[in-house]
């Protein structure tokens, strides 16, 4: 799960957890039970099939967020979402991704290239770039709450910063709050193996994201038309320019 999962949880929501009002906490170290858990978690999420999702996320650094509601296919590695977003992503209106591309599409491009006789554009493919680009870093969170193996229950319970934090109750769901590693935390209902909220962090605490697991279900998700798909390294500078508008 670790290896596949390199990011995040929202600065925000972890400090008012921790302001003089709240409840004591109850943190403690992770049974082994609880630790078999959260190594069920992602592979059910692979067996389920897919879900529906909501996600906030941010580079505190640069001023950038991120805003993404929609489905994804964990079996077929697919998904596609609405997007609301600052910065490089402020273009982007909506997303598709499969394994190793990303389809974005930009409504200001394809105006700009109808403008050029290029009509019919709405999506533009490229390469996924998970260093620079916000959008790209949410899809890999996204991507990695799934695997087809169930992770070593007895690695996430030693793992440095691994730890049972609390019970709680989100969205009328009695949940396990457990902390895998110092960074990633899984809000669990444990009566069902499912994951309801996944929060984490980079490592300097800059790339925070929160993703809510809102329906769980086998999900199709819908292609654009091919003749609407234009490779984004074709168009180039116009390309480049639109991250930067």
């Amino acid at each position: 799960m670790k290896r596949s999962v390199s990011v995040v949880v929202v600065v925000v929501v972890l400090l008012a957890a921790c302001t003089n009002n709240a409840a004591p906490q109850t943190e403690r170290v992770m049974t082994a039970e609880e630790a078999a858990l959260l190594a069920e978690v992602q592979f059910r999420n692979h067996e389920t099939g897919g879900a529906d999702f909501s996600v906030s996320a941010a580079f505190l650094g640069t001023g950038e967020s991120l805003s993404m509601t929609g489905s994804v296919d964990w079996r077929n590695h697919v998904g596609r979402a609405s997007v609301s977003a600052t910065g490089k992503e402020a273009g982007v209106v909506e997303v598709v991704w499969s394994s190793g591309i990303v389809l974005e599409r930009r409504p200001a491009l394809t105006q700009t290239l109808a403008t050029m006789g290029r009509t019919n554009i709405e999506f533009f493919a490229r390469r996924p770039d998970k260093t620079n680009r916000l959008l790209d870093r949410v899809i890999a969170v996204l991507v990695g709450l799934a695997a087809p193996e169930r992770e070593n229950a007895l690695l996430i319970q030693q793992a440095d910063g691994s730890a049972f934090m609390r019970s709680d109750e989100l969205r009328g769901r009695e949940v396990s709050v457990l902390r895998y590693g110092k960074n990633l935390r899984y809000w669990i209902d444990p009566a069902k193996a499912e994951l309801v909220r996944f929060e984490g962090d980079s490592d300097s605490g800059t790339a925070p994201v929160v993703v809510d697991v809102l329906a769980v279900g086998q999900r199709t998700i819908e292609a654009p038309a091919s003749d609407s798909v234009i490779d984004a390294s074709t168009i180039r500078e116009l390309y480049e320019a639109s991250l930067d508008s």
